[in-house]
């Protein structure tokens, strides 16, 4: 016959009671503590949502005008494919509408840009519509093959017309 086990010794659970003479408060402690609490957890969550909605700093908007001007007379004073002119000039005109307007045209592509509905809300359809037609002849520019690609000194000058249109719909009113 086989052996049987030893026999196993079960021990009662200890009671909790004596962990918890200590932490005896009246109602008005646990009342007190509970008030702390709710203020601290209200305080960090306001002290978060002001350092949140910090003001952004004010844009000037002659400043960023001139920039985007001097940019492209930057561009005009290189010798550049008809691809990299694009390119430039592309980039040039997103980073004056994205630091002007706050719009994110410079982090998006040609299409998105021109598919989001309330991009350029501050503009005139017609202005909306030149813009939009300006960046779909880049984009053709930008990818086209070099044996394709036109003469660039015209894109300058759409880009330099097009920003003297703009700038002044986009001034804050």
């Amino acid at each position: 016959m086989p052996a049987s086990p030893p026999p196993v010794e079960l021990h009662d659970v200890e009671s909790a009671q004596r962990f918890l003479d200590g932490l005896w408060l009246p109602w008005w402690g646990w009342t007190l503590l509970g008030a702390m609490a709710l203020l601290l957890v209200v305080g960090v969550v306001g002290l978060f949502l002001l350092l949140r909605r910090r003001k952004q700093p004010a844009v000037d908007p002659e400043a960023i005008y001139q920039a985007a001007r001097q940019d492209l007379t930057r561009l005009q004073a290189k010798d550049l494919s008809a691809p990299e002119l694009a390119t430039g000039v592309s980039l040039v005109l997103r980073r004056y509408l994205a630091e002007l307007t706050r719009d994110p045209a410079l982090y998006e592509t040609r299409e998105e840009f021109v598919a989001r509905s309330n991009a350029l809300a501050r503009l005139s359809p017609s202005e909306r519509s030149a813009t939009g037609g300006f960046f779909d002849q880049l984009a053709a520019l930008k990818y086209a093959p070099l044996s394709e690609a036109k003469d660039p000194a015209p894109l300058l000058e759409r880009a330099e017309a097009l920003l003297r249109e703009l700038h002044p719909s986009l001034l804050p009113r």
